[in-house]
């Protein structure tokens, strides 16, 4: 989420974390990042502009490729 500061270690992060879904069951999107600010909602690792990222646009949750378990 962009310019905001995750709740690290909630249920809900640890629910959504390299599940393919946000924590209310919406499917994530491979999305690149596009602006600059970004962090992991899981991890709170900041992301690169150009990296991807797994998104649900609806629950503004972002998650890096490390949390979702890709290379």
């Amino acid at each position: 989420a962009v310019g905001q500061q995750p709740a690290a270690g909630t249920a809900a992060d640890v629910t959504a974390a390299g599940s393919g879904q946000c924590s209310r069951g919406h499917a994530l999107v491979a999305i690149a990042a596009s602006a600059a600010g970004l962090k992991c909602d899981v991890c709170a690792a900041d992301v690169p502009v150009g990296d991807i990222t797994y998104s649900c646009e609806p629950c503004d949750f972002d998650q890096c490729g490390r949390c979702a378990g890709q290379p």
